[in-house]
């Protein structure tokens, strides 16, 4: 048999479905639901895995973004850092409070509007990239202005980088019970073109996409891929790099920013049995050569406990922005950013 060439494949021996590991029970109880189904495309077919999963996210309300943006003064042109401090000492706590200032009134009022009507939460993120790096806590209010069904939490698995075929992309979000896990799975490499295209159909669904590191690579490997096959994208999602927010917070205090560290250390969650990253080419390569499919456990696995992380990694970041706990400044630092 050539390799990478269709087989017969028969139902995955996950372990999910036999028993939920500790990190699974600990934050989102047992899986409520699980499908196993194959997708046809005109390209061809791929498997869906699709969970859902009891969940209950702390994400920012529009109510309590809206309350945060406007104690930002930075969201006015010209008004930097040293220009905030000041102001701030001489009472204007915010951009509601600056209106009546006889330099930044003008602006003040016209943001105040802006803000007051409701703008899309693509304008809102135009006018905080404008002036914050995407490390900047305010970023994650963009969470709190999109419909919750459209908060994506993505994660790939691919051959390698640069362009390397991409085997395995998960895609969460949340709904009203929980979660909605859906994991789209090449069960060989001529499968690629039929999972891209159900990733393009679930991207079109959504409004935001939050990832660790994607703007760098996941998001890169899904467009190059795509555009090798010729196969369309919808337009560029909002993208909410929780890399960055770890980076701003926690460079200088953890052995590295992995997300398995950040959630030993910062989220208590303790990964079991877990394979690393670094070994999920090689393990799907042997898949490939031999058909053997217990092979595929632990990478599905794997990257199944990544997305679920990252739902809980913004619930984490979201509380910690609407109890004022997350810091506005680096204190001399420069400031955090993802490209």
């Amino acid at each position: 048999m050539i390799r990478g060439e269709p087989r017969s494949f028969e139902p995955l021996p996950l372990r999910r479905q036999g028993q939920v590991c500790g990190f699974i029970n600990a934050y989102f109880g047992i899986t409520a639901v699980h499908i196993e189904r194959e997708i046809k495309t005109k390209f061809g077919d791929c498997l869906l895995i699709e969970e859902r999963l009891s969940f209950s996210a702390s994400l920012v309300s529009r109510a309590q973004a809206h309350e945060l943006l406007q104690a930002e003064l930075r969201l006015i042109f010209g008004i930097g850092e040293h220009h905030q401090q000041r102001l701030q000492r001489e009472g204007y706590g915010s951009i509601r409070e600056l209106t009546n200032h006889p330099r930044w009134g003008k602006a003040a009022l016209a943001l105040l509007k802006g803000l007051g009507r409701e703008l899309p939460a693509n304008q809102v993120h135009n006018i905080l990239s404008r002036w914050l790096p995407s490390s900047h806590p305010l970023n994650l209010v963009v969470a709190g202005l999109v419909d919750k069904a459209g908060i994506l939490f993505f994660d790939i698995e691919s051959l390698g980088l640069y362009n390397a075929p991409i085997f395995l992309i998960s895609i969460a979000r949340p709904t009203t019970s929980g979660l909605l896990l859906k994991q789209y799975l090449s069960r060989n490499l001529s499968e690629e073109p039929p999972l891209l295209i159900m990733i393009g159909r679930e991207l079109e669904a959504g409004a935001l996409l939050v990832t660790y590191n994607g703007k760098a690579f996941d998001w890169n490997m899904v467009r190059e891929r795509s555009a090798y096959y010729g196969l369309p994208l919808p337009y560029e999602l909002i993208q909410l790099d929780l890399l960055c927010h770890a980076r701003r917070l926690w460079r200088d205090e953890l052995p590295n920013l992995r997300l398995s560290t950040v959630e030993r250390y910062k989220l208590g969650i303790e990964r079991q049995d877990d394979l690393p990253g670094s070994l999920v080419p090689a393990l799907y390569s042997r898949y490939l050569d031999s058909g053997l499919r217990r092979l595929l456990t632990p990478i599905l696995d794997h990257n199944r406990q990544d997305v679920i992380s990252l739902a809980v990694l913004l619930s984490w970041f979201s509380q910690q922005l609407i109890e004022r706990r997350l810091p506005v400044t680096d204190h001399g630092k420069s400031a955090a950013r993802c490209s």
